[in-house]
């Protein structure tokens, strides 16, 4: 039974996941009939009240700069997966995995939806629609085109970003920008882990996706802002819903390795304040396999509520020498 429970439990926290692939993959088979109009002046007139202007023509083309940004603007499918992989080999406990597979997914479906009802045109088809004499109405049989990386197309002498953009399901999908979103929503979660130079380049590396988004012209500022708010949402609400625990239990932090002392009553003997190596041998903590930290705890286990019981007596005894001594 603990085996079928964790895998239905692992299921329901992954199907948000799912639900968005599949959405994604058959997006560009919707007809073109009941689909809502798609808006292209509503984004840039955002970043001009924002910033006065549009900053995805602040940028001159280089080469250099067409590099820099490519690399990194491609490299963002594979930060999810790699961060993702990290916790795993980490033995991260099992909460904090669920909470970013299931932020992660519920993100991208209410990114896809909005993307589906709220249409927008990305800046380079905003460019090339304003500066044509007859320009005509945007339309659905519009191909993906990948503006920006067009020029590292022609750099490299390949076509890898002109067919690949080509056949983008969703063309009218600036807002918000995932490209922004899933590096930021890794670098949220991350901050659950101490800080240092990988913290730093984990944010360091979503503002250069920023500036990427908007230097290749795939996204206005407005869409780069949208995509951050929709990682800091759903993060939140992840956190949210997993503070409760699984099957009612609380959710269990991971504890300081150095309490601070406290004072209060002298402790009956026989009894000792816990340690942080009681810890280590707590289901989902570091230290544990690889199996038990994806692994439920089973409420049959006798040892994980003697365990929960030991602990309960611990922090009464601290609490009160009166009821210290009814323990004993």
């Amino acid at each position: 039974m603990g085996l079928v429970r964790t895998a239905l439990w692992w299921v329901g926290v992954s199907t948000p996941f799912v639900l968005w692939l599949s959405g994604y993959a058959t997006a560009g088979m919707i007809p073109a009939e009941t689909r809502p109009i798609i808006g292209v002046y509503a984004l840039p007139a955002t970043d001009r009240f924002l910033v006065g202007g549009l900053p995805h023509r602040w940028f001159h083309s280089f080469a250099i700069f067409d590099l820099c940004a490519a690399g990194p603007y491609m490299a963002h499918i594979a930060v999810p997966i790699v961060f993702l992989l990290w916790m795993i080999c980490q033995n991260t406990q099992r909460e904090r995995i669920a909470r970013f597979v299931w932020a992660f997914g519920w993100m991208n479906v209410m990114a896809l939806a909005t993307q589906l009802a709220l249409p927008t045109a990305p800046p380079w088809f905003y460019d090339t629609y304003t500066n044509d004499l007859h320009p005509q109405m945007p339309s659905y049989s519009q191909k993906g085109f990948p503006a920006g990386l067009l020029r590292v197309d022609e750099l490299l002498g390949t076509s890898i970003f002109r067919v690949g953009y080509s056949q983008s399901p969703v063309v009218y999908g600036a807002f918000p920008s995932m490209h922004c979103g899933w590096p930021f929503i890794v670098a949220l979660h991350y901050t659950d882990h101490p800080q240092g130079t990988r913290y730093l380049l984990v944010h360091g590396y979503s503002m250069l996706l920023a500036w990427a988004a908007m230097y290749l012209r795939h996204h206005y500022l407005t869409d780069v802002l949208g995509g951050f708010a929709y990682a800091y949402v759903f993060t939140k609400l992840a956190e949210w819903t997993f503070t409760g625990g699984v099957g009612g239990e609380k959710y269990k932090k991971t504890p300081q390795l150095n309490p601070s002392p406290q004072n209060g009553p002298t402790r009956t003997p026989g009894h000792r304040r816990p340690h942080s190596a009681d810890f280590g041998t707590m289901p989902g903590f570091a230290g544990s396999s690889l199996v038990s930290a994806l692994t439920l705890p089973s409420p049959s286990n006798k040892d994980y509520m003697n365990q929960s019981k030991t602990r309960t007596s611990l922090c009464v005894d601290e609490s009160s020498p009166h009821e210290s001594e009814n323990l004993v």
